[in-house]
């Protein structure tokens, strides 16, 4: 998944996301440590038991601070694949969010009164209300869901008190019958109020069989996804990608590439086939400078019917094609740009991988046969004018795909101080026949 957020040195993910089986819940924690530094984390949580299963550290708050925004960028995709092979490749959902405006009420004042008001929405043919510890959910007339739980109240260990809690936001997933309920709280100087709280519940059985009220959301492997609203380019993304297609002829690649300040993402596509450099199929979804320029609403208006349209265009491009996204593996060690390694490899199914020296040379496991062999300098040029300049030259990531023996290749550049970062650059292999 590629979104605005990625160029940031405050990484961090908006949504709530469900497995494909219903059981889990899977968000991301950021917590702002101090003025220059943050740190953020990728969590699941058990539906049934409402229970933590995994938390997964992204970034710290000590990375943030000493890490580039480049190499703070690799370290969080760097783990990020590391939290998917523990999560056991599961296929997750994005869930529908409807956030309720700002509270009415004082935050200094409800926690002193220890008293909150009750916030109500109206969500897909459901009126949910919440007041400490009480949810109610009504559908059709009927109460279909009214439980207190009072476990979800947050105690301080600062304060030694707890912290008043009001209902900020709804995620629902109606084909799997779940909501997610997030919770803020109220808090003063003396005792400041906590991060927002995530709590799952399962819906009832009437309200399982009730159709939804939009479309089945688009659960296609590859695809662009676009949802609208006041943080439209928050929710800009693509899903499944690299990706080969079925014959093994063809990879797509995606990225979010940034401008100067790395603030405006430019998100961009391409086809090419293996074995070529340059891609035969490019489209650029939103620019850096029309992202900028969405901070005007009336440009923000404009750019976001825009989207609709070229989203739609984009999918049906891609649905041209039956794609099967590609398996990632990161190198060892990782491209750091303050001190780029001269020597990684990688530990493929049934192959090895050295990159020493400007050569790329991939074995057989077993044989030690080398079935490719690819040669690019250390350094490669890049850029233009003054900021065209020797970059060095390693590997981001790795992608294989076994069945047609191909392999993509993620190539890695030190980009030069004042500079802006050069294009990613994607190197697709053949590899020799057994």
């Amino acid at each position: 998944m590629f979104a605005s957020g990625l160029a940031s040195k405050r990484f961090h993910p908006q949504g709530v996301w469900v497995s494909a089986d219903g059981r889990k819940i899977l968000s991301f924690e950021f917590e702002p440590s101090s003025i220059d530094a943050s740190e953020s984390s990728l969590f699941t949580l058990d539906v049934r038991t409402g229970v933590r299963t995994q938390h997964q550290t992204i970034f710290t708050a000590e990375e943030s601070r000493r890490l580039s925004v480049l190499d703070l960028e690799r370290v969080a995709r760097r783990r990020l694949l590391e939290a998917d092979r523990k999560l056991g490749g599961k296929r997750w959902v994005r869930m529908v969010e409807h956030a309720l405006p700002t509270p009415e009420f004082f935050q200094d004042a409800c926690y002193i009164n220890k008293l909150i008001p009750e916030r109500t929405a109206s969500f897909m043919a459901m009126d949910v209300s919440y007041r400490e510890p009480r949810l109610k959910i009504q559908s059709g007339g009927h109460q279909w869901v009214d439980i207190q739980r009072p476990t979800w109240r947050h105690y301080s260990d600062s304060c030694k008190a707890f912290n008043p809690a009001w209902l900020s936001s709804l995620w629902v997933d109606k084909l799997r019958s779940t909501m997610v309920v997030e919770l803020g709280h109220c808090g003063t100087d003396a005792c400041p109020e906590p991060t927002p709280s995530l709590h799952a519940i399962s819906l009832p059985p009437p309200l399982r069989i009730e159709a939804p009220t939009s479309q089945p959301p688009d659960e296609r492997p590859v695809r662009v996804g676009f949802e609208g609203g006041t943080a439209s380019m928050a929710h800009l993304y693509v899903i499944g990608v690299p990706a080969i297609s079925a014959d093994g002829s063809m990879v797509l690649t995606g990225w979010a590439e940034q401008n100067a300040d790395r603030a405006s993402p430019r998100l961009h596509l391409e086809i090419r086939r293996l074995g070529e450099d340059e891609p035969f199929w490019a489209n650029t979804l939103v620019s850096a400078e029309e992202h900028s320029a969405a901070g005007d609403p009336d440009k923000a208006a404009q750019l976001e019917a825009a989207l609709t349209d070229r989203v739609a265009a984009v999918n049906a491009r891609l649905g041209l094609v039956r794609w099967s996204p590609l398996q990632a593996f990161n190198p060892s060690p990782p491209y750091l740009e303050r001190k780029p390694p001269t020597r990684q490899t990688a530990a493929l199914p049934g192959l090895t991988m050295v990159l020493e020296r400007g050569l790329l040379s991939i074995r057989e496991a077993r044989s030690q046969r080398i079935v490719a062999k690819e040669f690019f300098s250390r350094t490669a040029a890049s850029g233009s004018g003054l900021c065209r300049a020797a970059h060095t030259v390693g590997i981001e990531r790795i992608y294989t795909d076994t069945r047609h023996r191909a392999l993509l290749v993620h190539m890695a550049f030190k980009t030069t101080a004042g500079c802006p970062p050069s294009a990613p650059r994607f190197l697709a292999v053949r590899l020799r026949p057994r």
